[in-house]
C-alpha cells in the first residue's frame, strides 16, 4: 500500500469521525444514531485484508475517542476487532457476494453495541445492559442500509489497498 492511499484512507476515517461526532449526533433517527465509523472500518477489514483493516480500526477507535464522548479505549477495541473479525470473513466467504458487507455490517453493529453498553455498565455511566434491546434492531437495519454505499465506495478503488481484484 502506498503512502498516499493510506493518506486518503485516514482522511476519510478523520472525516467521517468528525461528521459522525460533530453532525450525526444531533440527528438521531428512530431514537438512534448511525456508526458510519464503524462500518467503514468492517469494510476495510472485509475488502482490504487483515493488516490494513486492523490498522484502520485502530486508527479509527483513536480518532473517535479524541472527537467524541466516550470511554477512551472502547472505540479502539471495538473498531480493530470489528475489522479483525471482517477479515476473518473475507477469508471464508468471498466479499463481492452482495449479502456479505450486509451481514458483515450487522454482525459489526451488534459486537459494538454490546461492548459500548457493556463497558458503560461496568463503569457505571451510561445506559444499563437492558437498553442493548431498545437500540438494537433500528441500528442494525440503519447499519446495513449504510453498508451497501459504504461497501461500495471501499469495494471500488477509491479507497481500496487491494492491487487488483482477486
Amino acid at each position: 500500500m502506498t503512502r498516499r492511499r493510506t493518506y486518503l484512507i485516514l482522511a476519510i476515517v478523520l472525516f467521517f469521525s468528525l461528521f459522525q461526532a460533530s453532525f450525526l449526533h444531533y440527528f438521531p433517527l428512530w431514537g438512534v444514531r448511525p456508526d458510519l465509523v464503524l462500518i467503514l472500518v468492517a469494510m476495510l477489514g472485509l475488502f482490504n485484508g487483515l493488516a490494513d483493516g486492523v490498522a484502520f480500526g485502530l486508527a479509527a477507535g483513536f480518532i473517535m475517542s479524541l472527537v467524541s464522548t466516550g470511554t477512551a479505549g472502547v472505540f479502539c477495541l471495538a473498531y480493530s476487532l470489528t475489522a479483525y473479525l471482517s477479515a476473518l470473513v473475507k477469508e471464508k466467504i468471498h466479499p463481492d457476494y452482495y449479502f456479505v458487507p450486509a451481514a458483515v455490517a450487522a454482525g459489526a453493529t451488534v459486537l459494538s453495541t454490546v461492548l459500548f453498553v457493556t463497558s458503560g455498565a461496568l463503569l457505571r455511566h451510561g445506559k444499563n445492559i437492558d437498553h442493548i434491546k431498545e437500540i438494537i434492531v433500528p441500528l442494525i437495519v440503519m447499519n446495513v442500509v449504510l453498508s451497501i454505499p459504504m461497501g461500495f465506495l471501499v469495494r471500488t478503488r477509491a479507497i481500496s489497498t487491494r492491487a487488483s481484484f482477486e
